[in-house]
């Protein structure tokens, strides 16, 4: 009789113990690391959900998708015929960067997915587009309100104004502007 409660011991603990496995088996499977410059958005039963470190994702009732937040560098021209003009009507050629990256917040990081889509993210030709309008329209606008010799003495202040202009990016963020050649546009 002890040794058949003992058996029977036995084998619970050992099927409690098995069950304990595959469930954590199929936890570590589930579980969904980021990476570093990386969120997680979850979407499914119970909403969407973001995460920058992990997150659980149950197949069927989850999808997982991953969104960039690094910053990328997108870089705009304006020379020749598209040059620009400056309040005392002389033309510049400029080469200038903007840097932008997702706000590392959970609210901007949802608005970037719902907008631009997870996957276009990792993509400047996807990137490009979205803010060049903006960016050359503000920087027109500064370039035409400011003369020809304090824009080349003062380029700090060009950037300056554009960093405090540019303020609502859907989710983006500036995180900077770096003119990388301002010089006047050839006669011809």
């Amino acid at each position: 009789m002890v040794e058949l409660i003992a058996n029977s011991l036995f084998v619970v603990i050992g099927l409690v113990i098995i069950i304990l496995l595959g469930m954590l088996a199929m936890l570590s499977k589930w579980y969904h690391k980021a990476k570093m410059g990386q969120a997680l958005v979850r979407n499914g039963i119970g909403g969407h959900q973001v995460s920058f470190s992990g997150i659980i994702v149950v197949p069927v009732l989850h999808q997982i998708e991953i969104l960039d937040t690094t910053i990328k560098h997108l870089v705009f021209t304006k020379t020749g015929p598209d040059a620009l003009i400056t309040r005392d009507n002389v033309r510049v050629d400029i080469k200038i960067t903007f840097s932008v990256g997702v706000n590392q917040d959970h609210l901007d990081v949802l608005k970037v997915a719902q907008s631009v889509g997870c996957e276009n993210t990792f993509s400047m030709e996807a990137l490009i587009p979205l803010f060049e309008g903006e960016f050359m329209e503000k920087l027109g606008i500064t370039v035409r309100e400011t003369d020809y010799s304090i824009l080349y003495s003062n380029q700090d202040a060009l950037t300056a104004k554009l960093r405090e202009t540019i303020k609502h990016l859907n989710g983006f963020v500036l995180h900077d502007v770096v003119i990388n050649s301002l010089h006047r546009s050839a006669l011809e």
